[in-house]
C-alpha cells in the first residue's frame, strides 16, 4: 500500500511537469502517465488531484486550443473540430468551443497570407481551394472566398 501511494505521488509530479510545458487534456493526460508505465490505479488517483485542485479543465483547454485554430493555424471548421477532437477534447466540449467560430473570417484572412506569397492569380486560383480543403473548409465557404478573391486582391 506504501508503495503505490509513492507510485502516486510521482504520477501526480510527472503531471504536473507535463502540464508545465502547455495545456493538456484529461485524454492526453492519462495516454502520457499510461505510457510513462504509471499503474492504472496511479494514473486515475493523478487524474483525479488534478481535477480537485482546477488542474485539468478541458473546457477551458477547448476555448484555447480554438483560439490557436482560428488565429494561428487558421483552419477551417471541420479543421478546428478534428484539432481539437486530436488533443483529446470531447465533441461536446468542442463544438461548444466552436459556437462563434466564424469560418469566412478566418478563410478570408487565410487567402490574405496566401496571396502574399502565391504571385500570380492564375496559381490563386488553382491551389487555394485545395489549400483550404486541407484546412478543414467547407465547400460552401471555399467558394464565398473564391467570388470574393478579386475584390480582395484590389484592396
Amino acid at each position: 500500500m506504501q508503495g503505490s501511494g509513492g507510485e502516486e505521488k510521482k504520477a501526480v509530479q510527472y503531471a504536473y511537469k507535463l502540464l508545465s510545458y502547455r495545456g493538456r487534456s484529461e485524454m492526453e493526460l492519462r495516454g502520457r502517465l499510461s505510457m510513462k508505465g504509471f499503474s492504472p490505479r496511479a494514473v486515475e488517483r493523478a487524474l483525479k488531484h488534478l481535477n480537485e485542485h482546477g488542474y485539468l479543465n478541458d473546457g477551458a483547454l477547448a476555448s484555447s486550443l480554438w483560439r490557436e485554430a482560428e488565429e494561428s493555424k487558421l483552419l477551417g471548421e471541420k479543421g478546428a473540430m478534428a484539432y481539437l477532437r486530436g488533443r483529446g477534447i470531447s465533441r461536446e466540449e468542442a463544438a461548444e468551443a466552436l459556437g462563434g467560430y466564424d469560418e469566412l473570417q478566418c478563410g478570408r484572412r487565410l487567402a490574405r497570407k496566401k496571396m502574399k506569397t502565391i504571385k500570380t492569380h492564375e496559381l490563386i486560383v488553382k491551389r487555394l481551394p485545395g489549400i483550404m480543403a486541407r484546412k478543414g473548409y467547407s465547400y460552401d465557404t471555399i467558394r464565398k472566398i473564391m467570388r470574393i478573391l478579386p475584390k480582395e486582391e484590389d484592396s
